[in-house]
């Protein structure tokens, strides 16, 4: 005689006949944990070879004094909380020398409310030095030589990684919700 082995869902504790099967009472399934797991597992892969990448960025790169040549400003909308309302936007272009070559970055210079504004509220100015960091093998790629311009993505995906891994260590076990049913009853 053979007998079924029965499950728990780690959900909402009812009864079930097969492990990788999906609950009857909350539609989910252990194979959900699992798809949600690899997910994490995934997602932390990309996160270290994104820091991995940007370590070995830093380890072979060089550092060189940009100038800005020109302000572009356009009109755009921007959003604030709840509210989105008309703005300026600016981009400095930076160019650098290397290997004797001149290359350009495209940056940011901050925006304004309002349409139309002048370059005059831009956080760059044509002639400010800027400091960028560049690979002497491939040097379009270039950051502006500052702690958040070069780690901020990565630590990003780390802090993101690190919320799913709480969030999937919170997720109770098999028999809590069965223990709880049984305190309870």
């Amino acid at each position: 005689m053979t007998t079924k082995a029965h499950t728990f869902c780690r959900k909402c504790g009812t009864s079930r006949s097969t492990v990788m099967g999906a609950c009857k009472t909350c539609r989910t399934s252990e194979w959900d944990r699992w798809v949600r797991r690899f997910g994490v597992l995934v997602f932390a892969v990309l996160t270290l070879l994104s820091g991995v990448e940007r370590l070995a960025f830093i380890m072979r790169a060089e550092r060189a004094m940009g100038r800005v040549t020109s302000v572009y400003a356009f009109n755009d909308r921007c959003s604030g909380g709840e509210s989105s309302y008309d703005c300026t936007i600016f981009k400095a272009e930076v160019r650098f020398a290397a290997g004797g070559l001149k290359y350009r970055l495209i940056v940011s210079a901050g925006s304004v409310g309002g349409h139309g504004r002048t370059a005059y509220y831009a956080s760059h100015r044509v002639g400010d030095a800027i400091p960028v960091i560049f690979d002497p093998q491939d040097p379009t790629w270039v950051y502006l030589d500052c702690f958040i311009e070069i780690w901020l993505w990565p630590w990003i995906g780390l802090l993101i990684t690190g919320a799913f891994f709480i969030f999937l260590k919170s997720l109770p076990p098999a028999n809590t919700f069965r223990e709880l049913a049984v305190t309870l009853s």
